[in-house]
């Protein structure tokens, strides 16, 4: 069910089953909110693709982007949200009760000034391949990795809060991260780990200005990647 608030530019999707939204087209899309609600209780396909090989349950594909709102809720696909070659200014994404991923981000380059995120059963926000900028992020229950940063993936992050996820950020294959404003980690596992995933690439970099951790275990850096704190 697609509601189309022209004079508002808010666009409300409410899937009632299984099917997936994919959002593409020439032109800028400026100003619009999208909303999208799912149902948990509709089937989990056993595929993490479906027949148009798109993961998302709200997939933006090849588009330029000004100022835009995500919202999503009660999504039961690979990813909630996935940001597929985009480009432009991202004003919020919201992502609530994500079975999986929440928010999947490859190939863009993206300035996104607030991101909240609550209840992913995966990662809360996977990048890879990507040019970012993030200036607000708040986290919370995240299944495996709060931040998870890969494949060649350059990115900034602002102020960074993150609550009760198994890792907090991740940091691998050949990505930098140019620096971290502030980064505070509360009840996780790890709060942070550096590590080689894929053999194709290098070491990493993760700068970050100040940093509080409150974790069980202690940072993982494999050997190599470099890891600083501090001006």
């Amino acid at each position: 069910e697609v509601i189309i608030d022209e004079i508002n530019k808010i666009i409300t999707i409410n899937i009632k089953d299984s099917k997936r939204i994919l959002i593409f087209g020439k032109g800028v899309l400026k100003d619009w909110t999208i909303e999208v609600a799912g149902n948990l209780e509709n089937e989990i396909s056993e595929f993490r693709q479906d027949e148009n090989s798109l993961t998302g349950c709200l997939t933006f594909y090849e588009l330029l982007v000004e100022d835009i709102v995500v919202n999503s809720k009660n999504n039961n696909c690979e990813d909630a949200v996935n940001f597929l070659n985009i480009e432009g200014t991202i004003e919020e994404i919201n992502v609530r009760n994500s079975i999986f991923d929440a928010i999947d981000i490859d190939y863009s380059k993206l300035i996104i000034n607030e991101v909240f995120v609550d209840n992913a059963g995966n990662d809360c926000l996977d990048l890879s391949f990507s040019n970012l900028q993030f200036i607000n992020v708040k986290n919370s229950d995240c299944g495996d990795k709060s931040i998870s940063i890969g494949e060649k993936t350059n990115v900034v992050f602002g102020q960074t809060d993150i609550n009760n996820s198994n890792i907090g950020v991740a940091v691998k294959d050949s990505s930098i991260v140019n620096f971290i404003e502030t980064l505070e980690i509360m009840n996780s596992n790890n709060c942070i780990v550096m590590y080689s995933k894929k053999q194709e690439f290098g070491p990493s970099s993760l700068k970050i200005k100040k940093y509080f951790c409150e974790s069980q275990n202690e940072d993982f850096i494999q050997l190599g990647n470099n890891f600083q704190i501090g001006s």
